[in-house]
């Protein structure tokens, strides 16, 4: 076991860690229905003790929702979606209750730095973090280079988008565009996410845009960024929100640290034949344009 650590309302310990193929044995064992790890990544599991500390008299829930992971490629993975092996952490506990059990994650293969967080899903206290090395002499900090990168004027004007082969760089983020699909093939894209997803609304194509993403911020916390971050514009001069699909995989969706980057689908929309299609870059729920884009999609 190791050391107990005290965060708000939770002492926690981790009992034991399997990694790799070990593992993924294991939830395969837990149910036939869980799915092996995406390309390039592998699954971790990890046992804990959790014994409330909370100073009131209700019960309070548990789990591995309450839980992060974080290593050297500076991304903050949520639990996997999986049965997790028996026991699975998954309790409501009074003050002084205590518990055990199985929480698991996906992370790059090979990955190192391997960090828990305790992120109390339900907590909003500022001070509610707590990190425990499961490498031995663990560390992560901001990477020092990003302390010499400074946002560009590419890409700052509608009028003046960036070409799709340049990154553009923020005060917070750099954005680049892999691959573009539009139209038929793009339908098929998100077909084939799934089933349920319905066709383009009439007058509209869809337009599949890989993009890479990458928190160049100093602030040493974590950023959330998907597909809410973006919306598509062009000739009709018209700003159109995204439309309501699941996003093929990988889909963009990753917290990120500074210095995390990531890459993935969005599915955005604009008129069938429309010219100049611009993919605007504008963080959800910001209020100042520090950080607004336009790239180029033709």
């Amino acid at each position: 076991m190791s050391e107990v650590v005290s965060a708000p309302n939770w002492d926690v310990s981790v009992l034991e860690v399997v990694r790799g193929e070990p593992a993924w044995q294991a939830i395969q064992a837990a149910n036939q229905f869980n799915e092996p790890p995406s390309e390039g990544m592998e699954y971790i599991s990890i046992k804990l003790h959790v014994k409330s500390t909370y100073a009131d008299s209700d019960e309070h829930s548990i789990g591995g929702a309450d839980f992060a992971l974080t290593g050297d490629q500076y991304i903050k993975y949520r639990g996997a979606s999986v049965v997790e092996p028996d026991p699975s952490l998954d309790a409501q506990l009074f003050t002084g209750g205590e518990t055990e059990g199985w929480i698991s994650f996906q992370v790059k293969v090979g990955e190192g730095n391997l960090i828990l967080i305790v992120d109390e899903l339900l907590s909003f206290e500022d001070e509610r973090f707590r990190f425990i090395a499961l490498d031995e002499n663990a560390t992560l900090s901001v990477p020092e280079e990003l302390k010499s990168i400074e946002p560009t004027e590419l890409g700052t004007e509608r009028t003046s988008p960036a070409p799709k082969d340049q990154i553009v760089i923020t005060e917070d983020w750099e954005v680049s565009i892999v691959e573009v699909i539009r139209g038929e093939d793009a339908w098929t894209m998100v077909q084939e996410a799934n089933q349920f997803n319905d066709p383009p609304d009439e007058g509209m194509e869809y337009i599949a845009v890989k993009v890479h993403v990458r928190n160049i911020s100093t602030d040493d916390q974590s950023t959330s960024i998907d597909s809410f971050y973006f919306k598509t514009t062009g000739s009709a001069s018209v700003l159109y929100d995204l439309p309501s699909v699941v996003d093929p995989e990988p889909a963009l969706d990753a917290n990120l640290y500074p210095g995390g980057e990531f890459e993935g689908w969005i599915i955005v929309q604009v008129a069938i034949g429309e010219t100049n299609v611009i993919l605007v870059f504008e963080p959800w729920l910001e209020f100042t344009d520090k950080n607004i884009r336009y790239i180029s999609l033709d």
